[in-house]
């Protein structure tokens, strides 16, 4: 650990009259961004600008034993004013959002705590009328789909309007690119500079290619919107309303079955190597 000296210094002290604040920097799936703070003040850190807000949360570190279990943290976030009851509706419980959680003294704001952080995911959610409960942790490689596809002859793999199934849907947003391309949502959000394109460190969650400018090429099924705006931060943008039951039939009804994924052959009778 390469602390700076004076924080050295601090964390050795027996007693301080300078806290120690956990901050928590919270994106969720739909890439908004929450900063909280343990404390009965907000701060705002003079390096990067960013404003903590004080509010109530309880951290439980995780537990490690000889059974095998995957250590998890849980977050306990105060709920008694149903803030966070908004963001779980809107994105299914928060789940998958990433979580950086920072150790800081409050009287040495602008000093490196990177050797104090710790980024952990939010892998299930539950609540009452006191507590939002975030079970967070790493990757737990027994979730893992192995093989990486299923091959199946009646259910296609792709997840709809994504970058495999490459269907577009008229109901959905457009907008320009920074390369000047059109792009169509695949997934619902708000607007962020994270998931700007193509810019943006998460563009390719929340946005897919719908046609490039000065090159032809295959086109995909469906339609585009006829308005198409330019991108804005701060913005609702939709990945439209269309809906796929994932079936051959419904492919063709779209004229999208050349990237229908699924394995149609493996419903006939007989051994099949795949």
């Amino acid at each position: 650990m390469t602390l700076p000296p004076v924080l050295k210094y601090l964390k050795n002290e027996i007693a301080s009259i300078y806290p120690w604040l956990f901050l928590l920097d919270i994106t969720l799936p739909n890439s908004a961004l929450l900063h909280f703070v343990h404390n009965n003040e907000d701060i705002t850190i003079p390096t990067t600008g960013v404003t903590y807000t004080k509010f109530p949360f309880q951290i439980e570190l995780p537990e490690i034993d000889s059974d095998g279990n995957i250590p998890t943290w849980n977050i306990r976030v105060d709920n008694t004013l149903r803030i966070f009851e908004t963001y779980l509706q809107q994105t299914k419980g928060a789940v998958g959002s990433e979580i950086i959680l920072t150790i800081i003294n409050a009287q040495y704001l602008s000093e490196s705590y990177v050797d104090l952080q710790t980024k952990i995911e939010i892998l299930d959610t539950s609540s009452d009328e006191n507590w939002v409960v975030f079970a967070c942790g790493g990757r737990n490689l027994f979730r893992d789909i192995y093989p990486v596809y299923r091959y199946l002859a009646n259910h296609c793999m792709w997840r709809f309007k994504w970058h495999e199934c490459y269907y577009n849907d008229p109901s959905a947003t457009v907008v320009y690119g920074d390369d000047g391309n059109i792009y169509i949502c695949i997934q619902d959000h708000l607007s962020a500079a994270a998931n700007k394109p193509v810019t943006g460190a998460t563009w390719w969650k929340y946005w897919r290619l719908a046609s490039r400018k000065n090159i032809s090429g295959r086109s995909p099924a469906g339609s585009l919107s006829s308005t198409i705006s330019t991108w804005q931060e701060g913005a609702s943008y939709t990945a439209g309303s269309e809906t796929c039951r994932n079936t051959f039939t419904d492919c063709r009804a779209k004229n999208n079955t050349r990237r229908y994924g699924a394995f149609i052959g493996l419903s006939q009778k007989g051994i099949k190597v795949v």
